[in-house]
């Protein structure tokens, strides 16, 4: 079921420590090209930095102790289609990452902001597609 694997990837980026400081490890330039590593579940990615704001805010109210909110939130984007996950390996290039203006900073709090970037897809399920996504799930293509 989709909520399942939604569920486990709450848990991967709790644990990757959604916070605002710099994670060094997810720090690619534009350009760069990156391994999409599916592991133990989808990654989530949207095509509209809104729709991956509110999936973080769907992982702060998970995190606050509102799993139902949580639940919610994220079940709300996933029936919408705005919601959407890589299921197989790929590679892809950087195109940039979100900038948090302030007004977006106060919406949307929990957000990693120097981990959301935005990817094109190169391989995979959807070559030459542009999505958002976390830079956890990404490592350097060798």
């Amino acid at each position: 079921m989709r909520a399942r694997w939604l569920l486990l990837t709450l848990c991967v980026i709790s644990m990757a420590g959604a916070s605002n400081g710099q994670h060094a490890g997810y720090t690619y330039s534009r350009g760069d090209v990156v391994f999409v590593a599916v592991q133990e579940s989808p990654i989530p990615v949207t095509k509209e930095l809104n729709a991956l704001l509110e999936f973080y805010r769907g992982v702060g109210l998970d995190a606050s102790g509102d799993a139902a909110g949580g639940r919610r939130n994220l079940e709300r984007l996933l029936q919408s289609n705005q919601l959407k996950a890589i299921q197989k390996n790929a590679h892809a290039t950087v195109v940039g990452y979100a900038t948090a203006t302030p007004a977006l900073s106060r919406s949307y709090p929990q957000t990693p902001w120097s981990r959301v970037v935005r990817i094109k897809m190169l391989d995979g399920e959807a070559p030459g597609l542009e999505v958002w996504t976390d830079a956890c799930f990404l490592r350097r293509a060798k």
